[in-house]
Parts: structure tokens; sequence; C-alpha cells
């Protein structure tokens, strides 16, 4: 088990996630921020908000990077 955190970024800025989530290995965790993505595709068709240039950054807690989910290739799998 390690900590990933789920950071948010849209265009230049990024929202750090402060609290991530326990999880048993990377590919959890992306799972995990692929749901997260849908979630808030949803929510943003619903509500008519554009969030194309955004995307939940995968980091474990010794700040090594395990990948990007871009919500538009989210919206565009669904």
């Amino acid at each position: 088990m390690g900590r990933y955190y789920l950071h948010f970024k849209e265009g230049h800025r990024i929202y750090y996630d402060p609290d991530g989530f326990e999880l048993p290995g990377p590919g959890v965790a992306w799972k995990e921020a692929y749901r997260s993505a849908k979630e808030l595709c949803e929510d943003a068709d619903y509500d008519g908000r554009e969030i194309a240039d955004a995307a939940f950054v995968i980091v474990d807690e010794a700040g090594r990077q395990y990948g990007l989910v871009p919500l538009r290739d989210v919206r565009t799998a669904s």
C-alpha cells in the first residue's frame, strides 16, 4: 500500500490534493483518477461548463508522477 495523490491541472493551474488515497498500487490510483474524471465530466456536461484543458495528475508520496488522465480523453471514451 502506498499513498497516491490526484492533483487537478486546469490550464496552467494545479490544484494539489492535500490528503491523497491509501491504495495498493499505481494501477488502482489510475482507476480512481479515471473514475473522478468521468464524474467531473458528467457534472460539467450537466452544468454546461467547459473543462477540455483539464487533467488529473497521479503522483505518489515520493513525488513520482505515474500518469495523467486528461478529461477530454475520458469524455470521448464515454
